[in-house]
């Protein structure tokens, strides 16, 4: 919490006192909106807006439940949100958590892939004016009822070479 709190702030005091920016938020389930009449579930980018002047800047959350750098792509997802950056909008990026799936069709990047995806990510961010900033994927746990198993704490199956 203390890292997005530091995001928040940089985000912040970089912001043009006259002009309002965008945030996009684009990722998966850990950043997406949930709707809470349906799912005890939140995404960290649905509660972003709390923490961000609503005169300085908007934000759009994007994230999208199970959605890989790769499904985020082919669904048409980036370039609906690709569409909405103007000069000087931030584009939150975080993907990872669900490219490293194998299970699931579609959704599996391989390293190149996955590299290459966030590449065009930010150039293509870049090239509209906005301004990238890549958030580490969150990692999976293994748990044993509702505590975390003492034989993997942290479970990273895509390790760069």
């Amino acid at each position: 919490m203390r890292f997005l709190g530091s995001v928040i702030l940089f985000l912040f005091f970089t912001f043009s006192v006259h002009a309002k920016v965008k945030i996009i938020t684009i990722g998966d389930s850990t950043m997406a909106e949930y709707d809470p009449s349906t799912t005890e579930k939140v995404g960290w980018g649905q509660t972003l807006s709390m923490f961000v002047l609503s005169d300085a800047a908007t934000v759009i959350d994007d994230a999208r439940s199970g959605r890989s750098s790769k499904s985020f792509i082919s669904e048409g997802l980036w370039n609906a949100s690709k569409a909405k950056i103007s000069p000087g909008d931030y584009v939150l990026i975080q993907f990872g958590h669900n490219d490293e799936k194998t299970n699931v069709e579609g959704t599996s990047s391989t390293i190149p892939e996955f590299e290459s995806n966030l590449k065009m990510f930010v150039s293509e961010t870049k090239a509209a004016g906005g301004v990238p900033v890549l958030f580490t994927p969150v990692v999976r746990c293994n748990f044993s009822g509702n505590k975390i198993s003492e034989t993997g704490r942290h479970i990273t199956s895509i390790i760069p070479s």
